[in-house]
């Protein structure tokens, strides 16, 4: 017999016993066989649609191979490390609009822990990492801004023993600074 009349008769027997493993490991390894150019260029495009970041379209391609081949175990694979990826990338951007919403309150250190939290390789890493440098600036800025301003008051009433040690750490801060 031919692929396609075992498939038939894998089908008949899962038709009066619809949970027989070996009738249905059979129809699997039968539609396999009958599809196997569609299954590897389907396969292809899953692996490619994955490696360039577009998860919803692997996992797409990853459920009609399944429907067509139940339990293909490379199929299987792939759609598991792809929903992995969603559920990590749901994960990560969850912690960078947190970041954000920190952010944008003036919460500059919450800010920054929440976008830590996001792993290396992640597709909103990058961004979370520029998030960081400019939340970073900004503290700087501020603690510029308290020293320069005490320092001011210092020396507005002479103080100098009080206002010098200040300017010397708003150097330290930011040496580009004409005001220290």
């Amino acid at each position: 017999g031919d692929a396609p009349t075992a498939a038939r008769r894998f089908e008949d027997v899962l038709s009066f016993l619809p949970d027989h493993a070996g009738a249905k490991a059979g129809l699997g390894r039968m539609r396999a066989l009958q599809h196997h150019e569609k299954l590897e260029a389907w396969l292809a495009e899953a692996r490619g649609a994955k490696n360039h970041g577009d998860l919803v379209s692997a996992r797409d391609r990853c459920r009609d191979i399944l429907a067509l081949v139940p339990e293909e175990p490379r199929a299987t694979a792939l759609l598991g490390e792809v929903n992995a990826q969603i559920g990590s990338y749901t994960e990560s951007m969850g912690y960078f609009l947190q970041g954000v919403s920190l952010y944008e309150k003036g919460e500059d250190e919450e800010a920054i822990g929440r976008w830590r939290k996001i792993p290396t390789g992640d597709a909103v890493y990058a961004d979370a990492q520029a998030n960081i440098r400019m939340a970073q600036d900004r503290i700087a800025a501020r603690s510029l801004k308290g020293l320069m301003e005490q320092a001011q008051r210092f020396a507005a009433e002479e103080k100098w023993d009080e206002a010098i040690p200040l300017l010397e750490k708003a150097l330290q801060v930011d040496s580009q600074n004409p005001e220290a």
